[in-house]
């Protein structure tokens, strides 16, 4: 008697999903460049994959991201609010690289702002976006939207606002918050947050808080699902 044997018998193996370093940068007037020297980058296991989630507050933009040699590919970004706050997320296959290395960003113009940087190692990972989220606000709402994700997919976002009255935090639904970093630049706040899920999830919401956003201010969000490989 033949038995056949599905795949579907088989729970899928989900990403490998960790966050390992980050920074608040300040900025830099005369030049259009920041390098995160010797970020941590994780274990350089098989098929490592390394994602950059940066947040900024000028209005120009981020035009590469490059990790440890390796070229980034971009995967998300929020356009400017009203005040110029973007965000965005980009991947390298940072595979065969060191378990720590130097992120060399580029802008299209001098990095006139602070910036907020994360970095996250995945493992078992696509290196593409199954689906983004993107959004930004003015004062009296917060960033939010849905996204769609496979079983066993990761999901990254990041934000960055800003306001005039004074610092602010932001608190995260939907998705566990990693960092969460202030600026001494125009009150700037620079957040990111991620998981991975076990099972597929359609028009899931995520929503990032800011305890200034409902009376001043503005900001962006961007986030990404990342299927398993």
């Amino acid at each position: 008697m033949a038995f056949i044997i599905s795949p579907y018998n088989f729970a899928i193996a989900p990403v490998l999903l960790e966050h390992t370093d980050g920074q608040v940068a300040e900025a830099n007037p005369v030049s259009f460049t920041h390098t995160m020297s010797g970020a941590d980058l994780g274990s350089n296991d098989t098929g490592r994959l390394t994602v950059v989630a940066i947040g900024w507050n000028s209005g120009i933009t981020c035009s590469s991201v490059v990790v440890d040699g390796v070229s980034g590919t971009l995967l998300a970004v929020a356009s400017s609010d009203t005040y110029g706050h973007k965000s965005s997320i980009w991947i390298a296959n940072t595979n065969g690289t060191g378990s720590s290395g130097d992120i060399a960003i580029t802008w299209t113009g001098y990095t006139t702002a602070s910036k907020n940087i994360d970095v996250y190692s995945l493992h078992n990972a696509s290196t593409s976006a199954y689906d983004t989220l993107v959004d930004n606000v003015n004062s009296g709402a917060n960033c939010t939207g849905t996204i769609d994700g496979e079983a066993g997919c990761a999901v990254i976002a990041t934000t960055m606002s800003g306001h005039s009255g004074g610092f602010s935090t932001n608190s995260w639904t939907g998705i566990t918050e990693d960092s969460d970093r202030q600026s001494s630049q125009n009150y700037l706040v620079g957040s990111s947050a991620s998981d991975v899920f076990a099972s597929s999830f359609t028009n899931k919401t995520i929503t990032v808080a800011n305890s200034r956003l409902a009376t001043d201010g503005a900001g962006s969000m961007c986030a990404v699902s990342i299927s398993p490989a």
